[in-house]
């Protein structure tokens, strides 16, 4: 039992709990398919975002799989270009929401606005959020 337990933090750890699933995808809770996001290798969300195929070809997958292999592909795209390590966007944008999970579950379309506002968020410059002045005495 307590190697059950190890392994299966590890999964979760590594990004790869979801592999209990595999026969049944649909069936896994919100915060298994968000502990990818969060946690998985930088090589373990290419295969989720290559996952993704055509739209003809997503017509069995489950809305969390697509979801997954979306923002799986926004993760890296925005790493590639803003130079920052994805793993430092996991654990500034998607690891926080990670944490809520357990307070209210999660649709789909609303972790994809919190991820990509999480995201547009790191991209506004410093300039536009001037620095506190100190408050003048009189």
């Amino acid at each position: 039992m307590q190697d059950d337990v190890l392994g299966e933090c590890t999964q979760f750890l590594e990004g790869q709990l979801l592999e209990s699933f595999r026969d049944n995808l649909e069936s896994a809770p919100d915060w298994v398919w968000v502990s990818v996001l969060a946690h998985a290798s930088e090589e373990l969300l290419v295969s989720c975002a290559a996952a993704g195929g055509t739209p003809g070809g997503s017509s069995n997958r489950c809305v969390w799989d697509r979801t997954l292999s979306f923002l799986s592909q926004v993760l890296l795209d925005h790493a590639e270009r803003t130079g920052e390590p994805v793993s430092l966007l996991q654990h500034d944008v998607v690891v926080p929401i990670e944490l809520q999970l357990g307070a209210r579950p999660l649709a789909p379309p609303t972790l994809v606005r919190l991820v990509l506002t999480g995201l547009q968020e790191r991209e506004v410059p410093s300039s536009d959020h001037p620095a506190p002045t100190p408050e003048k005495r009189a």
